[in-house]
């Protein structure tokens, strides 16, 4: 956690931008739960401030983007979310 800490105060700074989408937030407070490493109820919780601190780093992932992917199919929806990031920036940016 505290390399988590450490990069969310670093995207709360603007030093760079955070992008996760619902799957990617259950997939690692369910592997944190699973480890041990926080219970149920912390999980929730940190869920909800993520989106409370970051709204902005939510993205919407299209499933027709994820059946696409070609990569470790454990991993398809991790860069379709990467994907989706970076068409939101480039279109920020502009």
């Amino acid at each position: 956690m505290p390399l988590c800490d450490t990069l969310l105060r670093t995207a709360e700074a603007e030093l760079y931008e955070v992008h996760f989408s619902q799957e990617i937030l259950n997939g690692a407070t369910r592997n944190l739960v699973k480890k041990g490493r926080m219970t149920e109820a912390k999980a929730t919780r940190f869920q909800q401030m993520l989106k409370t601190h970051f709204p902005e780093a939510m993205v919407d992932v299209p499933s027709q983007l994820v059946a696409g992917m070609t990569n470790d199919s454990g991993d398809h929806h991790v860069v379709a979310a990467a994907i989706v990031a970076k068409r939101a920036y480039k279109f920020k940016s502009h």
